[in-house]
């Protein structure tokens, strides 16, 4: 008989081994505990930038109104209707910005408050509480609702200046119409010191200007 052929002996691998148990990380899946503090770190950053973004943010601004209180106001009962619409002042003046003017042609809004209103609105709505205690023998009213015995007074402010240095200049032109009687048209300058660095400094220079303004508006008997 032939020679038996023989077989070699192969040598045992070893499990896992080779060149796949040599590659790190194939075939494996991240451990449920290290996404979680994964996603735990990213939502903290996002919470930081947050409150960072938070405190950087400016403050919400204060909002004023000129015109005192309507319970301190007096009740008036009176035959004859003043009327006093909305007073006229520099258009770049009618926002609800608080501006006052710097040195040279700079005029500055403030950043911490506003008016509640237009400056129109709110100077007229000021000068209405102002004028009711000078004529007591009138209902004073920005509207007459359909009153048959009405006077109506016109107001110009053709200027309205406050420095931050603290003066306070106002030119005003103002006509009162009456039924069956010639208008009667004066005007006057009102100038006053302040403290207009503030938002509280500029609401109360213009407080004192409408009263001055009130003071100085009469009308002859007759």
């Amino acid at each position: 008989m032939g020679a038996t052929r023989g077989y070699r002996e192969q040598p045992a691998r070893p499990v896992g081994g080779g060149v796949l148990a040599a590659w790190p990380g194939r075939g494996s899946r991240p451990q449920p505990a290290a996404a979680a503090d994964g996603a735990r770190t990213v939502r903290g950053r996002w919470l930081l930038l947050a409150a960072l973004l938070a405190g950087c943010a400016p403050p919400v601004p204060r909002l004023y109104l000129i015109a005192p209180p309507a319970a301190t106001l007096p009740a008036v009962q009176a035959d004859t209707v003043l009327e006093v619409p909305r007073l006229r002042i520099p258009d770049y003046l009618d926002t609800r910005d608080i501006q006052v003017r710097d040195a040279g042609s700079v005029l500055s809004a403030s950043p911490t408050g506003r008016w509640a209103s237009r400056l129109s609105d709110q100077l007229t709505d000021a000068l209405v509480a102002d004028l009711q205690p000078v004529h007591p023998e009138l209902q004073v009213t920005r509207s007459t609702l359909g009153s048959s015995r009405r006077e109506r007074l016109l107001v110009d402010l053709d200027i309205l200046e406050l420095s931050r240095d603290g003066n306070a200049v106002a030119q005003a032109r103002w006509s009162l119409e009456r039924p069956g009687r010639p208008d009667l048209m004066m005007q006057t300058r009102l100038s006053l010191r302040g403290d207009n660095a503030s938002d509280a400094g500029v609401l109360e220079t213009l407080r004192a200007l409408m009263a001055q303004l009130a003071g100085r508006i009469r009308f002859p008997a007759g």
